[in-house]
C-alpha cells in the first residue's frame, strides 16, 4: 500500500508539471524529462514511453534537434496544454488502473491462499483428536493368618506374598490420539504407564525413590472401515491391524480389561431387523515369535452375537465365543546342555497365577523349568440385559460363562506325574445399577458380582488381575461404588473377598480407593 500511495502521489505530481506548464513557453525537453522520470519509478515502461514521445513530437509542436532550449509561440496556449496533458494523463490513468488491477489480483491471491491455509489447518485439527485418562489408587490387600506361607503354594515360578498385609498407591496415565485419515480409514495411538513385561496392568506403583517411571505403547493401530450403515451397504464392516483394543465382547472373567491384542481383527454388524442385529468378531494374534522354531504360539479367536433392542429401550445381548491357543502347551526337555534344553521356549513368557504346571527339566540334572500342563481352547458364553426404561439410570445383569474345552486329563496326567482334578470351568454373575458414564457431580453407580474360576478354565496370563490379585482357581465377591465429583471427575471405590477353589487355604480381601479424571 506504501507503494501505491508513491505511486499515485508521483503522477499527481506529474499531472501538477504537464498542466502547469506556460501556455507561451515550453521546453521541448521538459516532457522528456517527466516522460523519463515516470519510466525511471517503474510507472511505465520503456515502450509506452517511447510511444507517449512520438505522440507528442506529432502534436502542435515538433522538437528541435539542437540540445539547446527552443522557445515555441503557440497562438492557442490552452489548446497546446490540453493536447500535450490530455494523453499523457490518460496514459497515466491506464497505467495507474492496471497496476492497480494487478496489485488487487495479488492481494486476493495471497488472501486466498491465507484462508486456503487456514482451512486446511482447521481441517487437519479437526481429523485428529486428543483425550486420555488419569487414575490415582489406594490399595489395600489383607490376608488371612490362616494363608500358607508362599513356598507351600503350588507356584514354583512365582513367590509372592500370601501372609503380610500390603498398603500401596499405584497410578495409571494415559493419553491418546486418534486422526480419522478418511472416511473410511482412521488411525489410533495410545501411550500409557506401565511396562513391557505386564500385559494385564497399566499401573505404576509409588515408592520407588522418586525414580522416573516408564511409558509404553499400549495402542497403536490402523482401522479401516470399508462401509458403514451410512453406505449403501446394509451393516458395519470394520478391520483392525496393530495393536488393538480388544475386539471381542467380554468380562474380566477372560481377559482383563488392560489387555490389548496384538495382530489383525475384524468386527462385522449386520442388522437382521429394525431392532435386531447380528454381530461377527474374529482375529488372529501372534503370542510369541521363537527363533529357529516352527513353533511359534499362536492365539485364534471367533465370535458370534446377537443383539435386540425393544421398543421400552430393553437390550439384549448373547454371544459365544471360541479362543484357541496353538503351542501354547509344554514340552519336556530330552536333554539339557550348559543349562539350556531345545524346549525351553515352551514356557510361557508372562503367567499370574493358577494354572496347571509341570517341570520340563523333571528327568535332568539342570534347574527347574516350569510349563503349562494343559492346552487352553475356551468356550465362552456372554449374556447381557441393559435395561434403559428409567434413563438416565440404567440397571445391567451381567451372566458370563467359560470352559476350556482343550483340557485332557490324561494328557495332563502325564506330563505332571500326579493326577490332577479337571478344574476348567468358570463363570460370573453380576448386576449394576447408575448411570453408565460418571460424566458430572453426583453422577452415580453401585454393582456387586461373584466370580468362580477354576484353576485350567481359562490361561491365567490374560484374565483379571485385580480379583484374587491375579490369575484363577478363585472364587468370591466383588462390591463397587461409583460417585461423580464434577466434570469428568469421580470416585470409585471396590471390596474383592476371594478365596482359593483348590489346594492349599489362601483367603485375600482388596480394598481399593481410586480419584478417576479424563480429558
Amino acid at each position: 500500500m506504501k507503494k501505491r500511495r508513491g505511486q499515485i502521489g508521483l503522477l499527481a505530481m506529474a499531472g501538477v508539471l504537464v498542466t502547469g506548464l506556460h501556455p507561451a513557453t515550453v521546453r521541448a525537453d521538459s516532457t522528456e524529462e517527466i516522460i523519463n522520470l515516470l519510466k525511471a519509478k517503474n510507472i511505465i515502461t520503456a515502450e509506452e514511453a517511447t510511444q507517449i514521445m512520438e505522440r507528442h513530437k506529432g502534436q502542435e509542436w515538433q522538437a528541435q534537434p539542437s540540445a539547446k532550449p527552443v522557445t515555441i509561440v503557440v497562438p492557442k496556449g490552452q489548446k497546446y496544454l490540453k493536447a500535450t496533458a490530455d494523453p499523457v494523463a490518460h496514459d497515466i490513468k491506464e497505467e495507474v488502473a492496471r497496476q492497480v488491477k494487478q496489485e488487487l489480483k495479488d492481494e486476493i491471491a495471497k488472501e486466498v491462499k491465507r484462508e486456503a491455509s487456514a482451512a486446511s489447518a482447521l481441517d487437519w485439527s479437526k481429523r485428529i483428536r486428543f483425550g486420555g485418562d488419569i487414575r490415582l489408587r489406594y490399595q489395600g490387600d489383607f490376608f488371612d493368618e490362616n494363608n500358607f506361607e508362599p513356598a507351600t503354594l503350588p507356584r514354583p515360578t512365582s513367590f509372592q506374598n500370601r501372609t503380610v498385609d500390603r498398603q500401596r498407591f499405584p497410578y495409571q496415565a494415559r493419553i491418546s490420539a486418534n486422526a480419522q485419515v478418511s472416511d473410511q480409514t482412521e488411525v489410533g495411538l495410545r501411550l500409557a504407564t506401565g511396562n513391557e513385561g505386564n500385559p494385564v496392568s497399566t499401573n505404576d506403583t509409588l515408592g520407588d525413590y522418586m525414580n522416573k517411571d516408564s511409558v509404553t505403547f499400549d495402542q497403536a493401530y490402523l482401522k479401516w472401515t470399508p462401509f458403514s450403515e451410512t453406505s449403501t451397504l446394509p451393516g458395519k464392516l470394520t478391520f483392525w491391524g496393530g495393536r488393538i483394543p480388544n475386539p471381542f465382547l467380554s468380562t474380566d472373567l477372560v481377559w482383563d480389561s488392560d489387555v490389548n491384542f496384538e495382530g489383525v481383527a475384524t468386527n462385522l454388524e449386520i442388522p437382521l431387523d429394525t431392532r435386531l442385529k447380528g454381530f461377527l468378531n474374529a482375529g488372529i494374534f501372534p503370542l510369541q515369535e521363537i527363533d529357529l522354531s516352527n513353533q511359534d504360539k499362536w492365539f485364534l479367536g471367533g465370535q458370534i452375537g446377537v443383539q435386540y433392542t425393544t421398543r421400552s429401550n430393553i437390550t439384549y445381548t448373547l454371544a459365544a465365543a471360541y479362543y484357541d491357543y496353538q503351542n501354547i502347551q509344554g514340552k519336556r526337555n530330552p536333554v539339557v546342555v550348559d543349562g539350556e534344553g531345545i524346549n525351553d521356549d515352551t514356557v510361557p513368557p508372562f503367567q499370574q497365577t493358577g494354572n496347571v504346571l509341570f517341570d520340563i527339566n523333571r528327568f535332568n540334572d539342570g534347574s527347574t523349568l516350569f510349563a503349562l500342563a494343559a492346552d487352553y481352547n475356551e468356550l465362552n458364553i456372554t449374556g447381557k440385559v441393559d435395561i434403559g426404561i428409567f434413563d438416565p439410570i440404567y440397571i445391567s445383569f451381567l451372566a458370563d460363562y467359560v470352559k476350556n474345552i482343550g483340557f485332557d486329563s490324561a494328557e495332563v496326567n502325564a506330563l505332571t506325574g500326579e493326577t490332577v482334578p479337571k478344574d476348567d470351568t468358570g463363570y460370573l454373575v453380576g448386576v449394576t445399577v447408575g448411570h453408565p458414564k460418571m460424566e458430572k457431580l453426583w453422577d452415580w453407580q453401585t454393582s456387586l458380582s461373584y466370580k468362580y474360576l477354576e484353576a485350567d478354565a481359562v490361561l491365567d496370563a490374560f484374565t483379571d488381575s485385580d480379583f484374587h490379585l491375579g490369575g484363577t482357581n478363585a472364587k468370591g465377591w466383588i462390591m463397587g461404588g461409583q460417585l461423580g465429583l464434577g466434570k469428568n471427575l469421580w470416585l470409585r471405590t471396590r471390596w474383592l473377598s476371594s478365596d482359593v477353589i483348590t489346594g492349599v487355604p489362601v483367603s485375600i480381601d482388596t480394598l481399593q480407593v481410586d480419584i478417576n479424571s479424563r480429558f
